[in-house]
């Protein structure tokens, strides 16, 4: 039976396929998977670890860890493969599949501790064994709890360097470098970098890219070319989907929404995933039939509205159920944004006699399939209205309307963060200081906090004044880095207060949010103090941390005004005070 060559070809992209799947001890011989191969920062590091490696007499043992589908097996097999780097890999035996064991009898535990037994405390530096282990971060966390015992230095190592769980803080120099153990966090590598500007997306334009390429080597556009000389071609929702991803302004977009998700989200997407989801945009599931006569079935069956409905721009916000990263580009719809100057557009669509003609002329690039009426054949003003934002959005995305301050102000912190920017870091800082102080309400005197009681109180509150300093990176310690490819994606920070009290406080993109509301006036509800628990505990903490010497201030709630009295100790004569302020 006749298949549509499109299809079959995009198929491999899916999760699901044969071909998705990596052996790191066999050379890539799929050509679409040698195909789409792209250089990532984390491979010249990986290379340089295995180059140094090879050439130390000792034993040594190189842990690529990171997430399921990130990529490891397909870097590792790559690599191995290639002519100039075989001698170096061939001197290591490389275990992959960690989760694995090798007989039904034993746990993949088990089987690592035969595999590493060269590592055990009681065995090192009896056997020169060069061993690269590729592993997720739960299992080597497992492992190393299950076998502690035997595996002492191996986990002091990985606990020194916070691989399992990284902050972004710097290893301990005693146990942080070691010379039998080596390490690459694929984690610690995403399909972005960092810069002073905001997010660079170069990553994942460049695998959008190479999906669309016009070249022999690529496999997709020799099927893209077949399907184009079909008779049927013009009609082809999966042909008309492909052309949407040849221009470089659309997948431009693509990529900073999929960044935006890795931020905002904290999604963690893999390598996989983003094949498989780019699958997942330029096949619509209900036309996901590579028979080629029941795909034509279907596609001469479809109305108008079902062919606007299976474009790439529109068909991206419409399945939240597909997988997660649709689920959160769902939540970042343009359609969902209202605007006076697009409010005007959408009613002005109410009048317009034939919407799709208009839809037509203002987006050509995005409707090149023809989208002819039949005879008395209608289509939803709600679709059209929805059509025409989603379009604008890919046609205009650097509109001010669609400006995300929060996004490029919470990024540009991460920079800072990992550059070791001290000064960088000041608005994030000043912004969690001043919430710190709103956080159980405020006054109109600064640096003072409420010090919340178990009894409610609807007459009185009660203050403390509370200076938070933080502790800055060192100058010296500052990196200098125009692009940062290795990087956390949350900011932790450290204050202090008189008495050696330190308390660490992790930023995330959701918390920053909470906290840029709380310091325009919101007040954060029950669900909020649950949701970030966190930081609750640290304005708890900050507040209680050394009470008994402190000064307090009772205020009558009268909003606007200064605080009323003060509660204090008088160290002279060793007495308490009670007394009343002067209001300005």
């Amino acid at each position: 039976m006749q298949t549509h060559q499109l299809i079959a070809q995009l198929g491999k992209l899916k999760e699901s396929a044969k071909e998705a799947i990596a052996n790191a001890n066999a050379p890539i011989d799929d050509a679409l998977k040698s195909y789409l191969h792209i250089s990532r920062p984390v491979e010249q590091v990986l290379t340089d670890m295995v180059i140094r490696a090879s050439q130390s007499p000792g034993p040594s043992l190189l842990l690529v860890c990171g997430n399921v589908g990130d990529g490891k097996s397909h870097l590792l097999a790559r690599l191995k493969g290639t002519n100039d780097l075989e001698p170096y890999f061939s001197k290591f035996h490389i275990h992959n599949d960690a989760t694995e064991s090798y007989s039904p009898d034993e746990t993949c535990n088990d089987t690592l501790s035969k595999v590493l037994q060269p590592f055990a405390d009681d065995q090192l530096g009896s056997d020169p064994k060069k061993v690269i282990l590729a592993i997720n971060l739960g299992t080597l966390s497992n492992f190393l709890e299950e076998k502690k015992d035997g595996f002492g230095r191996l986990k002091a190592f990985v606990e020194s360097n916070r691989i399992i769980e990284a902050d972004g803080t710097e290893p301990d120099n005693d146990t942080g470098t070691d010379p039998v153990f080596k390490f690459v966090n694929f984690t610690n590598y995403h399909f972005y970098s960092l810069s002073a500007d905001g997010p660079k997306v170069d990553l994942i334009e460049e695998l959008l890219g190479r999906i669309v390429q016009s070249s022999n080597q690529n496999p997709i556009y020799q099927a893209y070319q077949w399907v184009a000389a079909q008779p049927w071609a013009g009609q082809c929702a999966i042909k008309a989907n492909y052309e949407f991803l040849t221009h470089r302004p659309y997948r431009k977009v693509i990529a900073y929404m999929l960044v935006a998700c890795l931020v905002k989200e904290k999604q963690i997407i893999s390598f996989r995933q983003v094949l498989n989801f780019i699958y997942d945009l330029l096949v619509p599931y209900q036309l996901a039939h590579p028979e080629l006569p029941k795909y034509l079935a279907l596609t001469q069956a479809l109305s108008v509205e079902e062919k606007v409905q299976f474009l790439a721009p529109y068909y991206l916000f419409e399945n939240p159920k597909l997988s997660k990263i649709f689920f959160n580009l769902y939540q970042l719809d343009p359609a969902i944004r209202r605007y006076e100057a697009l409010d005007e557009c959408a009613i002005l669509l109410f009048t317009e006699p034939e919407p799709i003609t208009w839809l037509t002329g203002e987006f050509p690039e995005l409707l090149s399939r023809p989208l002819d009426l039949k005879p008395n054949e209608r289509i939803k003003h709600e679709l059209v209205i929805k059509a025409y934002l989603r379009f604008n959005y890919f046609k205009n995305p650097t509109a001010a309307i669609y400006n995300d301050d929060y996004f490029l102000e919470y990024t540009r912190a991460l920079f800072a963060f990992n550059n070791n920017d001290a000064l960088g870091l000041r608005p994030i800082i000043d912004l969690v200081k001043k919430a710190a102080y709103s956080w159980n309400g405020g006054t109109s005197e600064k640096n003072k906090a409420i010090v919340s009681g178990t009894v409610k109180n609807n007459a009185y509150r009660v203050f403390k004044q509370l200076n938070l300093k933080v502790i800055l990176p060192k100058r010296e310690d500052k990196k200098d880095l125009a692009v940062i490819n290795e990087f956390t994606q949350e900011v932790t920070l450290r204050f202090s207060l008189p008495g050696d009290h330190i308390f660490p406080i992790t930023v995330d993109y959701a918390l920053y949010v909470l906290l840029q509301n709380v310091n325009a006036g919101y007040r954060p509800n029950k669900l909020d103090r649950h949701t970030y628990i966190n930081f609750a505990r640290f304005v708890e903490q900050v507040t209680f941390a050394d009470i008994q010497g402190q000064t307090l201030y009772i205020d009558e709630i009268n909003f606007g005004f200064p605080l009323d009295y003060k509660f204090e100790f008088n160290d002279e004569y060793q007495e308490f005070t009670f007394s009343k302020l002067h209001r300005a």
